[in-house]
């Protein structure tokens, strides 16, 4: 979809609900008798290891429960053998910052929004670890023959319509990845959740810049109200090394724990963190979210058919002075007659997106979209989707 300004008008004729969960699983928290709990979203098995730590071990070392999800299986398009081995790493990792290399594991299905996904947890209940496995898009996200070249950054923008895991266990589509990780959330109910970075740079991998997209779109469908805090990716290694004192020789055990299942980390040298994993492990860099997780208020509410006016708005980004909210101001002109009664997303194209909420399920007959008249800015084309993921 490509879009730079838009202007929006709904009146009312299909139900939409606003997300139907539909986990299965009670509460890390709960179960394991936390008074905390913390969720992760990464892409690789070694991503919250490396980019989200000493945060995460001190979370862990906090009594806190850790969930951690992991879209991809991180194949490399090497097959089923390197990933397989690679889903043991993190397991190592997290028993290495547990505190005891004796920690055993729980195999189980469990069930997110109708899909059936892998997951382990401590015998302790404290850990658990949840594997989608889709496939790995590699640094550009084009991804590798072996799985069909198919990426998450490919279902993200659209160019795919749906993506299956590497094991052939379950298929999503966009919407339905988002509500997988949704319903996630509503299982774990952490007040802690950190991701990926969403804005991304040249240095970073394709499948971090897109999982942190869909945690973040998931996140602003799911309601959450806790804290989030987005992490830099390969990009960390141009700043100055951060992580230091007791936070440091933990770090570099678990990534030493998790590299024994993992060959390409340190390309097979008997020493590890070294090279560049060494430069990662030093460092650990927070960083804005690319958009605000939180639903930005709308404007005040009317009494007319324009439902469009009592929701609440997000956008994949916006600049300011035409923030999302004035998509649904119920003004209809917008440049060049008047600038100010517009949403313009930061430069995006194809991807970006424009959410609306209700407090309520809505019935709609039509839904009508304004945009500006000159041919370069016009939007050729776009998907409208629904919560329970009919498009």
């Amino acid at each position: 979809m490509v879009v730079r300004r838009r202007r929006w008008s709904l009146s009312v004729a299909v139900v939409i609900s606003l997300i139907a969960f539909g986990a299965t699983v009670p509460s890390a928290a709960v179960a394991a008798g936390c008074s905390s709990s913390t969720l992760s979203v990464a892409a690789h098995e070694d991503d919250d290891i490396l980019f989200m730590n000493p945060d995460l071990q001190n979370d862990v070392r906090a009594g806190a429960c850790v969930t951690t999800v992991y879209l991809t299986a991180g194949d490399a398009g090497l097959g089923t053998s390197y990933w397989v081995d690679r889903e043991l790493g993190p397991q190592a990792a997290y028993a290495t910052m547990i505190g005891t290399g004796a920690t055993t594991w729980s195999s189980a299905i469990r069930t997110y929004a109708g899909h059936p996904v892998k997951t382990v947890s401590s015998n302790d209940g404290r850990v658990t670890l949840v594997y989608l496995r889709l496939p790995d898009g590699d640094m550009s996200g084009t991804g590798y023959p072996s799985t069909g070249n198919t990426s998450l950054p490919q279902l993200w923008s659209g160019s795919i319509a749906t993506i299956q895991a590497v094991d052939g266990t379950a298929t999503y589509t966009k919407a339905q990845l988002l509500s997988t990780i949704a319903s996630v959330v509503a299982a774990t109910s952490p007040t802690t959740i950190r991701l990926q970075n969403a804005a991304g740079d040249a240095s970073d991998h394709a499948d971090h810049v897109a999982g942190g997209k869909f945690a973040l779109s998931a996140l602003a469908s799911s309601g959450f109200s806790g804290t989030v805090v987005g992490y830099e990716g390969y990009g960390v290694t141009d700043r100055a090394a951060n992580v230091t004192g007791d936070d440091l020789p933990l770090k570099k055990a678990a990534v030493a724990s998790y590299s024994a299942h993992d060959s390409r980390l340190c390309d097979g040298e008997p020493v590890c963190p070294t090279g560049g994993s060494l430069q990662l492990t030093v460092r650990q860099y927070t960083m804005p979210l690319a958009n605000p997780v939180q639903p930005v208020a709308g404007a005040a509410p009317t009494t007319g058919p324009d439902v469009a006016r009592n929701a609440s708005v997000t956008a994949s980004s916006q600049l300011p002075g035409v923030e999302a909210v004035h998509a649904i101001d119920g003004v209809i002109d917008g440049y060049p007659g008047n600038a100010a009664a517009e949403w313009s997303t930061a430069g995006e194209r194809t991807g970006a997106w424009i959410q609306l909420s209700w407090a309520a399920p809505q019935q709609l007959d039509h839904v009508t979209l304004y945009d500006r008249p000159n041919s370069n800015d016009q939007i050729t084309g776009g998907t409208l989707t629904f919560s329970d993921g009919t498009t």
